[in-house]
């Protein structure tokens, strides 16, 4: 998925690395701030857990999940007069 030319996932899945686009990047920057993502991000480091839910798969998921929002969303835009979207987007 692109939006912008940005890529939700790159050609790299692990975290810190080069290449892991959007979706890793955006974790990368809620660890500084969220202290149970952080937690779970050391434990990935440490190998200490091995299912972590941010590989490509997960990453599909949630692109079909917001597709499926987006579409029911559409269904019930049709059905209104009057409808605004609101957008916000920072690129680096």
């Amino acid at each position: 998925m692109q939006k912008n030319n940005l890529a939700f996932r790159g050609t790299n899945e692990r975290i810190y690395k080069e290449s892991n686009e959007n979706f890793l990047s955006i974790i990368e920057m809620i660890v500084e701030f969220d202290p149970i993502v952080q937690e779970h991000i050391c434990q990935i480091k440490d190998i200490k857990i091995h299912n972590h839910y941010l590989g490509h798969r997960i990453q599909d998921e949630l692109i079909n999940l917001l597709a499926s929002e987006i579409k029911i969303n559409i269904k019930h835009i049709k059905n209104t007069k009057y409808f605004s979207i609101i957008l916000n987007c920072v690129t680096p």
